[in-house]
C-alpha cells in the first residue's frame, strides 16, 4: 500500500476512528506525527510575529529563518514553560538574529 493510499484512507475515518488510531500508535510514531503536524502552525506564527515586531530579516533567507525558529520550538524544545507561547517565539526569533 502506498503512503498516499494510507492518507486517503485516514482522511475518510470518523473522529472516533481517528482517536482509536492515535491510541494505537506507539509513542515515537505519535510524537513524530504530532511534531510534523504542529510545525506548519508554528512557522505561520513565527512569520506573523516577525511582521508584528517589525524585525529586519533582510540579511536572512526568510523561509530558512522561519523554519529554523519554528524547528527550535517544535523539534528542539527550545522554550521556557514559565513563559507564554508568544514570548517563547519572540525569544527564539531575537536569539536567532543575535
Amino acid at each position: 500500500m502506498k503512503i498516499t493510499d494510507i492518507a486517503t484512507a485516514i482522511n475518510k475515518l470518523s473522529e472516533n476512528d481517528v482517536e482509536k488510531l492515535a491510541e494505537n500508535l506507539d509513542f515515537k510514531t505519535s510524537d513524530n506525527l504530532y511534531r510534523i503536524l504542529h510545525m506548519p502552525y508554528v512557522k505561520e506564527d513565527v512569520e506573523q510575529m516577525i511582521k508584528d515586531l517589525e524585525i529586519d530579516t533582510s540579511a536572512y533567507n526568510l523561509e530558512c529563518f522561519i523554519d529554523d525558529c519554528a524547528s527550535r520550538y517544535v523539534y528542539d524544545g527550545d522554550y521556557d514553560c514559565n513563559l507564554s507561547y508568544w514570548q517563547n517565539l519572540e525569544n527564539i526569533i531575537r536569539n536567532e538574529i543575535n
